[in-house]
């Protein structure tokens, strides 16, 4: 049950009404949440609800069982059973396959005869999403972070809130947790707000995304016989700009969703193209899983007996680790790796007064370094979006070609993406691309039904989510 079907649209003011007007009690309302997002998750498959009662179960009773043991080594094997139980659960289900097919081709290459082997192992959705999450829990009671749950009902909740469940954003406990710990009153404006949220994440999705997801998928697959021209911008204004609007778009409708229901989700994306430098790229973009990884994977292991490797290798290793967050490919480790070869080189020349760090809000004056920050990150989406290394440096090579100096004949779809940046340009620092609040009403509500028309429009013609697939 997608945010974009018709499933979802009647399932979402049902569980609305009964929220605030039969269930007006924090208990219950718990519990409804609860057996929604049940619902809502196992419409996929109900053999998907194995999995997250498995990791919700787990991490509830460690994290009982460290602060019991506090002190001493039995807290520390709680802790790594919960490591164990999550992670290793995400192996199997989506690394498994590839790191065993990775074993035998090496050894094949090695001229060491090794027998095929084909896995048919379902990738549940979500698992790369409410792992982290259910892990942020269970590492921050370890560490003293957070004082340990006792009441089910509220932890299993969190784990399964619906609104965020599938893609996100990747809430911390120590954020999302208290939430379902208070009394939640209705509340008209975080109602209307909500609603705007959800507005634009589905136009952004219907009318904009999934007209640009097929063309940007062609380019990819059919780059053979694309002209140079089309295969260098196609990667900024096709595949970058679907993976923006459509991600964006999820997180968007997910933070909506929430605010109807009286919770307030991390911001996930802060319009991450009009970054000025790749720091801030990262401190824009997928915003709840870049500081999951440098809070539990890089501070850690610099506090660590890992931090005698040095900050370039571990850098280096947290940025693979993204990648391969991202699948199970070596095209996302390389994709990974490259990101964080070129956050160091800029970290050095900062260190060296060769650039200065950016401060406030972007202005027309930093479009230089915007153009070249979104020069490096969407040359690096050759990996993101190829198949294999073979096909991305194939990709590349054909870039550099006598049809480089072509017309692209993609350029027909470019001016969507540049009035989409054009119109988010005045809200960049803001949380959406629609808070129109203080306009004049007229203007306002013309907007609203114009939007609203283009979703009506396109609503039904289901197509999933890209991160789904992560």
């Amino acid at each position: 049950m997608g945010f974009n079907s018709f499933e979802f649209a009647l399932f979402l003011p049902v569980v609305f009404l009964l929220y605030w007007y039969v269930f007006p009690q924090r208990k219950n309302q718990n519990r409804l949440l609860m057996l929604a997002s049940y619902v809502f998750y196992g419409l996929w498959d109900w053999r998907f609800l194995l999995l997250i009662l498995l990791s919700s179960w787990v991490d509830f009773y460690a994290g009982i069982h460290i602060d019991k043991h506090r002190g001493s080594s039995r807290a520390k094997y709680y802790l790594w059973l919960s490591l164990a139980v999550n992670l290793g659960t995400l192996f199997v289900f989506k690394y498994f396959g590839f790191f065993i097919n990775s074993f035998i081709a090496f050894f094949q290459m090695a001229g060491v005869p090794m027998p095929s082997l084909s896995l048919n192992i379902i990738l549940p959705v979500g698992i790369s999403f409410y792992t982290f999450q259910t892990l942020s829990y269970t590492i921050d009671v370890y560490r003293n972070r957070i004082e340990t749950r006792k009441n089910w009902v509220d932890f299993f909740a969190f784990v399964s809130f619906f609104p965020q469940l599938v893609a996100g954003p990747v809430e911390r406990a120590s954020w999302l947790l208290p939430q379902f710990e208070k009394d939640r009153q209705f509340n008209i404006e975080q109602a209307k707000e909500g609603l705007r949220f959800i507005l634009y994440g589905l136009f952004k999705k219907l009318v904009i995304a999934d007209f640009l997801g097929n063309k940007a998928h062609e380019l990819f697959s059919t780059y053979e016989s694309q002209s140079g021209s089309d295969l260098l911008l196609g990667l900024y204004f096709l595949y970058g700009a679907y993976i923006y609007t459509d991600f964006s778009a999820y997180s968007e409708i997910a933070i909506g969703t929430a605010r109807l229901f009286g919770f307030k989700l991390s911001k996930n994306f802060a319009f991450p193209f009009f970054s000025r430098n790749i720091e801030e790229f990262w401190q824009r973009w997928h915003i709840t899983i870049s500081t999951w990884f440098r809070d539990y994977v890089l501070i850690l292991s610099l506090r660590s007996p890992l931090r005698k490797l040095g900050m370039f290798p571990l850098m280096m290793l947290m940025f693979a680790a993204i990648g391969l967050w991202h699948g199970a490919n070596y095209t996302f480790i390389l994709w990974g790796v490259l990101n964080g070869l070129v956050f160091w080189v800029y970290l050095k020349l900062r260190k060296w007064g060769w650039v200065t760090a950016t401060e406030g809000r972007a202005k027309l004056t930093d479009i230089p370094s915007i153009l070249l920050t979104n020069f490096f990150i969407g040359f690096l989406l050759v990996f993101f979006g190829s198949n294999s290394l073979g096909s991305a440096f194939d990709y590349i090579r054909r870039i550099i070609d006598p049809s480089f100096f072509t017309f692209p004949e993609y350029a027909t779809y470019y001016p969507v993406i540049l009035g989409l940046l054009a119109w988010e340009w005045p809200f960049r620092e803001g949380w959406h691309g629609l808070e129109v609040a203080e306009w004049h009403p007229v203007i306002r509500w013309t907007l609203y039904f114009l939007m609203s028309f283009g979703v009506m429009y396109h609503f039904g013609q289901v197509k999933d989510f890209v991160y789904f697939q992560f």
